[in-house]
């Protein structure tokens, strides 16, 4: 009994620490979103995300209150045998609360992958094939919840056996074996085709190598999640009475769903305090100051042999640009380099020099100009669509301006 009593204070206070890491995570994603960009302009993601934790705050509540009740009505049949009126009250009233946290259990998870979805969306914004996959990652998401939901409903048949205690309902009725299988299948089948999305571009990219390796890491951390489920099964299928063990790695699987969904979002914000904080804004972080999901993906024209230095760098005006500077050796000099825009436009037809062409692809939503840019930075959209850029050497770059329609 003292074990016993033991082990449901553990639960409660596993649960509750769960929860605030959790929702340490969501606030500060929270915190970076709106500093990126006003609430106004927040992205499904960001609504999703929030409701996943609302969800999982309830999940905390009811497990709280199922340690306190003794457990559900999965039980041996020894113990069954000796329950009294009172306890069976608890474990009716217990076992009700655990269906209904299978459920939360099951939103939960499925949130965070739904949200997961559309912040891919937003951020591998035109590339095609990324988005052919989030839409095929969104129904495979909708669906498979839609199979556990049925599954956690149906198993159990009359429903009001779910919470019998006495006489025995049956396996089916107490352990639910099916939710375990089908939730692990489906559960772990979903963030493999998830971690699959984001992988291939990024190490397909051109980033540096230090950058791709971290980035990588960050987005491949799912495979945490799916190590979770797994964990999760196998122990609870080792006790199948233990509904104290089986509340214990739920809400461990639903933390470390929360920690690796929001982590992306989150590490640019400690990239900026510490930019704000140390005055150290170096130019090899792997991550924008500003929202990850607004980069914009560009590739350089010409072969490699006439390239002897590349170097992208983001700049940000009202949304991000990506450049990308070339160094031409002289050799390879357009002898109509003044036109073209040469350092020095008196030495053209002389001695040679060093040409730098800057091509900045500017992506914005033209009724967010009209509705929200000051007049200061429309003026300065309007130098870049027309090539004027910056100071002296203004005439040493060309800029192309690719406005994207709202939707």
């Amino acid at each position: 009994m003292a074990k016993a009593l033991k082990s449901a204070e553990n639960l409660r206070i596993e649960a509750w620490t769960f929860l605030g890491v959790a929702w340490i995570t969501i606030i500060l994603r929270t915190i970076g979103r709106i500093i990126s960009v006003p609430i106004s302009r927040f992205d499904p993601d960001d609504y999703i995300m929030l409701v996943a934790g609302l969800v999982y705050a309830m999940e905390t509540i009811q497990i709280h209150f199922i340690a306190g009740l003794g457990g559900s009505n999965n039980m041996p049949p020894a113990v069954r045998a000796t329950r009294t009126p009172e306890q069976i009250k608890d474990n009716i009233l217990a076992s009700k609360l655990f269906i209904s946290g299978w459920i939360e259990y099951g939103m939960t998870v499925w949130l965070s992958k739904a949200c997961m979805c559309f912040f891919f969306r937003r951020l591998f914004q035109g590339l095609a094939d990324a988005q052919r996959k989030i839409r095929i990652a969104l129904w495979l998401v909708l669906c498979t919840y839609i199979l556990v939901f049925v599954t956690t409903m149906a198993e159990c048949v009359p429903f009001h056996k779910n919470w019998q205690v006495i006489p025995d309902p049956g396996s089916h009725c107490t352990q639910g074996l099916a939710k375990h299988v089908v939730i692990l299948i489906l559960n772990v089948g979903t963030d493999m085709y998830l971690i699959h999305i984001p992988l291939p571009i990024f190490i397909k990219s051109t980033m540096p190598l230090h950058r791709k390796i971290i980035i990588t890491l960050l987005f491949g951390a799912g495979i945490f999640v799916t190590i979770a489920a797994i964990l999760r099964s196998a122990f609870v299928f080792q006790d199948l009475y233990s509904s104290i063990l089986m509340a214990q790695w739920t809400v461990r699987e639903s933390c470390v769903g929360f920690i690796v969904n929001n982590a992306p979002m989150i590490t640019p914000l400690f990239v900026q305090l510490r930019s704000m904080c140390c005055g150290d804004r170096k130019k090899d972080s792997p991550f924008s100051t500003k929202d990850i999901g607004r980069s914009i993906y560009s590739r350089s024209s010409g072969s490699a042999a006439k390239r002897q230095k590349r170097k992208n760098f983001m700049v940000t005006l009202g949304e991000e640009v990506e450049i990308s500077l070339e160094h031409n050796p002289p050799h390879h000099r357009d002898h109509n380099s003044e036109s073209a825009g040469s350092l020095n436009p008196g030495r053209a037809s002389g001695n040679p020099g060093i040409r730098v062409d800057v091509e900045v692809q500017l992506q914005y939503d033209e009724a967010d100009l009209e509705r929200q840019m000051s007049s200061k930075r429309r003026r300065d959209l309007e130098r870049l669509s027309t090539g004027h850029l910056a100071g002296k050497d203004k005439g040493n770059y060309k800029a192309t301006c690719n406005g994207r329609k709202p939707r």
